[in-house]
């Protein structure tokens, strides 16, 4: 059975990303549209679109061509925007790269794009001019700090003479913007996004009104990752971008406070460093209409907290780079640790991981999606693009969840993640909900260990609230509230933090690899 969306089809314009959002804000003009929270420097929207063409004239000018590679690896700036928009222009690719990666990370990601060009912070120069010596392709490395406080400065000098009219855009096929997977599960993947892909998904959050005229937004999390791509991008049809690099709990409030942010993206542990901080009653936050959460689970203890701090209930989303970020939204009201309903425009099926059949309402099996917004594939890679389609063009998501009556979706878990118990499917999302509710838990995450007569166990690591908190209360906690194969028959050890990628995924591979060591101990 095939679950339709609820919503209405919404109509995709069959226009280039860059004409989608160029032509759109002319009738913004002169409206604020990114402050620099650290600097409090701003741009319009007519700026933007002004600097987004010098770009474009500049890349043409440097040779770039059709469809070829713009590295942007950065930290979260008010010129991204431009450089995206600019690079789309040219119908050429960005794409975004974690400025923190080490010199192997980086060149793991460029071998597999080949840039033509790079734009970096200039802290970065001289690993990217390391990187460049291993890589031909890579022609230029533009700082984007180098010239005074911005490469803006670079592009006052431009003239603009050399901007592409005349460019040919195939809307469907294109590539527009190649973010990489995240690796939590395996080696990252370049994701491509068409141009159509990027157009339909800011079209359906603007049917569902995600995103509105008068929001204030709140950039925090990185610009490399599609879930703030996504937001930032939203918001540019009249909204407001406040841009900031590093998070702390004073500068998010701080900000809200001062710039009167009404809408905030997080991710779970920034949802449970602002609720310990003990802060939040400190500032005026009642500009806030919505918070959102993305990239992982958030526990419903947190969510709880959240709402008691500011009254307004904390919205989770569910998507994957490969859908550009959403798939599916939640409403107020909605229930809890549920991930919500499809988006308009998205068919979502439950299939048995094994067999391929079909399942129904409220049975667990693996999401498969289909939509104007979901990717055509992978870069460079068809062996990845043969396990991640079915034969009939559904992609495979990897997440294990299931439908209800209603409708509504609810996750369970990662299908590669999954502990198996004596032939039992233990989701480790569902223990760390379950202890992370325990008044003297920080912060946890499970994974599966082996076994050699049940195959894997589960083994929580657990960040202590409360230093009186002992492996048995853990354990018996787990006990009383689940069925026996989901104890913790790996045991409960304590650590100081739970390691996690930028986005605040568990990387669950370092907790196994960090319990093999102290196995061999």
């Amino acid at each position: 059975m095939v679950l339709e969306s609820q919503s209405p089809l919404v109509e995709i314009p069959r226009v280039s990303f860059a004409d989608y959002h160029l032509n759109g804000m002319r009738r913004f003009g002169d409206r604020v549209c990114l402050i620099d929270a650290a600097t409090d420097r701003r741009l319009t929207y007519q700026q933007i679109r002004k600097y987004a063409f010098k770009f474009a004239s500049f890349l043409t000018r440097k040779g770039l061509k059709r469809q070829e590679i713009v590295a942007l690896a950065t930290s979260n700036c008010i010129e991204y925007p431009s450089i995206v928009l600019g690079t789309a222009a040219c119908n050429a690719i960005t794409s975004p790269c974690n400025p923190n990666y080490t010199f192997d990370e980086t060149l793991k990601q460029f071998q597999q794009s080949c840039p033509k060009f790079v734009i970096t912070d200039l802290a970065q120069m001289e690993k990217m001019m390391k990187v460049a010596k291993q890589l031909p392709s890579i022609q230029e490395i533009i700082a984007i700090d180098k010239f005074g406080n911005s490469l803006l400065e670079l592009l006052d000098k431009e003239s603009g003479s050399d901007f592409p009219n005349d460019v040919k855009v195939d809307i469907i096929e294109d590539i527009v913007f190649l973010p990489y997977s995240s690796g939590t599960t395996g080696i990252p993947k370049g994701v491509m996004l068409t141009h159509h892909n990027l157009v339909s998904l800011h079209c359906i959050l603007r049917s569902l009104v995600i995103q509105v005229p008068w929001v204030t937004t709140y950039a925090i999390l990185p610009m490399f990752h599609i879930y703030e791509f996504t937001r930032t991008f939203g918001a540019l049809w009249g909204g407001r971008v406040v841009v900031a690099k590093r998070f702390s709990v004073e500068s998010m409030l701080g900000a809200i406070q001062k710039y009167k942010i009404t809408s905030i993206g997080i991710v779970p542990a920034m949802g449970r460093v602002l609720v310990q901080s003990g802060q939040m009653e400190k500032y005026d936050l009642s500009s806030l209409k919505v918070i959102r959460s993305g990239a992982a689970p958030l526990n419903s203890s947190t969510s709880r907290a959240l709402f008691e701090k500011t009254q307004i209930p904390t919205l989770q989303g569910w998507g994957l780079t490969e859908c550009v970020g959403i798939a599916m939204h939640t409403r107020p009201g909605g229930p809890a640790g549920s991930v919500g309903f499809l988006n308009p425009n998205t068919r979502l099926k439950v299939v048995d991981p094994v067999t391929g059949e079909e399942l129904g309402e409220n049975k667990d099996g693996e999401l498969l999606i289909k939509g104007s917004h979901v990717t055509k594939g992978y870069f460079r890679n068809p062996e990845a693009n043969r396990i991640a389609f079915d034969t009939e063009g559904w992609f495979r998501t990897g997440d294990i969840g299931h439908y209800d009556e209603y409708g509504i979706i609810f996750l369970v878990g990662r299908l590669k993640e999954l502990i198996k118990y004596k032939g039992f499917q233990v989701p480790p999302a569902e223990l760390e909900n379950l202890i992370s509710s325990h008044p003297k838990v920080s912060d946890v995450g499970v994974v599966g260990i082996k076994d050699d007569e049940a195959g894997e166990v589960p083994k929580a690591f657990v960040v202590r609230k409360d230093s009186s908190l002992t492996e048995k209360e853990v354990s018996d906690f787990v006990k009383d509230r689940v069925s026996k194969y989901k104890h913790l028959r790996g045991g409960v050890e304590f650590v100081g933090e739970i390691p996690k990628n930028d986005t605040g995924k568990i990387l669950r591979r370092k907790l196994m690899e960090r319990d093999a060591v102290k196995s061999r101990m």
